[in-house]
């Protein structure tokens, strides 16, 4: 069997427990078992903790209220900045990108990338009230991907629902992440006050 060089992108803090760190995490360490190089590129919100060997630091992640949980996610140049030195020095037979349709570090890995792309889509809701969207803003960089998986029925209903309530979502998330990171001083209720106030 071909060993490969494979890239894997975390769209979470990879420190905070989660279905997604745990599913990459395992998918990881087999892949190296069986002989494959792999990278895995993930914010990280405590710098002193020892990560594993394959783990590249991408920055620390910011928290962000969505459908009554809290994504930490890293979005922005400095995040698209550090996607794109990851995958320029991976020299990656195939990037394996989690979550790449929500503001987050996959997203931009696959803005920046070429080449063999997997998209594994985690979010399932019955109620289509995603924090993601194909729409047209997604779209053209969302149809790079050379394979699309869905970890669950309700992971691909989600993902085939597209609605423009899911497009509005994902502009209020969009909307929320640049206040933060602009608005440094700002606490994240003051800017989605701002964001109800100025863009509704």
């Amino acid at each position: 069997m071909k060993k490969s060089r494979i890239g894997m992108v975390c769209p979470y803090g990879w420190d905070t427990p989660g279905g997604v760190q745990t599913h990459m995490r395992e998918l990881a360490e087999h892949l190296i078992s069986e002989g494959h190089y792999v990278s895995v590129l993930a914010p990280v919100s405590e710098e002193s903790i020892d990560l594993e060997d394959y783990v590249v630091n991408a920055g620390k992640p910011i928290s962000i209220p969505v459908n009554g949980s809290v994504a930490r996610v890293l979005f922005g140049p400095i995040a698209s900045s550090r996607a794109k030195q990851w995958i320029a020095s991976g020299d990656f037979d195939l990037l394996h990108l989690h979550e790449p349709a929500i503001p987050s570090l996959s997203l931009l890995a696959c803005s920046a990338a070429e080449g063999p792309l997997v998209g594994t889509f985690h979010v399932s809701t019955p109620k289509k009230k995603a924090i993601y969207a194909i729409g047209p803003i997604l779209e053209p960089i969302v149809e790079k991907l050379t394979a699309r998986i869905a970890v669950s029925e309700l992971a691909r209903f989600t993902l085939k629902g597209i609605s423009m309530q899911m497009l509005k979502n994902l502009l209020n998330i969009l909307v929320k992440i640049q206040l933060v990171l602009l608005e440094g001083s700002r606490s994240l209720a003051k800017a989605c006050k701002f964001f109800l106030i100025h863009f509704q």
